[in-house]
């Protein structure tokens, strides 16, 4: 069975095999209704906006931050609801489902191992007791999800406290709140799945 990615780019890249299958194989698919695929339509054109606004603010993007999450959240729902539709329309003939991206599993979605580590952590914007953060990853389609690991600095020059989770993400992007202010700290990124965990990756320190 094939598998919902878990990245916000191979989300956006299904939703928009989706639009373009609906619009095209629409006899296909009689249960996806033209309003059905309005509003996959109208959610995708929020959450692109939603992602041009928090690029473009990434130094004030709590509030964008929110209103994309929120966004992403509304297209997933719909596009799941969708794609189940899409589902039974195809019971008798699933290779149809290849119009909007949703075949049969493919070797690319399987989870035989752990994944590899991420790469590329790097702070992208900071504030008081807020931080950003962006990475990469070489097979993102094998991690379920990342998990933002921060230990910090017990006392000035002293030695680091233990790793604690800070938060757990779907994307290769996050955006926390609410962390320790002045004082030292370092953050990493460890990839999961349902096989195990990847090693670290690197560490970037802040002090906010």
């Amino acid at each position: 069975m094939t598998m919902f990615p878990n990245t916000e780019m191979a989300i956006l890249d299904l939703c928009d095999q989706m639009i373009a299958g609906f619009d095209s194989y629409g006899a296909s698919f009689p249960s996806v209704t033209p309003a059905a695929l309005l509003d996959l339509q109208s959610a995708k054109a929020s959450t692109d906006g939603s992602r041009a606004d928090q690029e473009a603010k990434k130094t004030i993007a709590k509030v964008a931050t929110v209103g994309k999450n929120a966004c992403m959240e509304t297209l997933i729902e719909r596009m799941k609801t969708a794609l189940t539709l899409a589902e039974l329309d195809c019971a008798d003939n699933p290779e149809l489902l290849g119009h909007i991206g949703w075949g049969e599993q493919t070797e690319g979605y399987a989870e035989p191992h752990a994944p590899v580590a991420p790469t590329a952590l790097k702070i992208t914007a900071e504030g008081p007791g807020d931080i950003w953060f962006t990475w990469e990853h070489e097979n993102r389609r094998n991690v379920k999800h990342w998990l933002i690991q921060r230990r910090q600095q017990l006392s000035p020059g002293s030695e680091f406290g233990p790793w604690v989770l800070a938060e757990t993400t779907l994307n290769t992007e996050a955006h926390l709140v609410d962390q320790p202010r002045g004082v030292q700290l370092e953050y990493r990124i460890v990839a999961e799945n349902a096989t195990g965990q990847s090693a670290p990756g690197n560490v970037v320190a802040a002090v906010l």
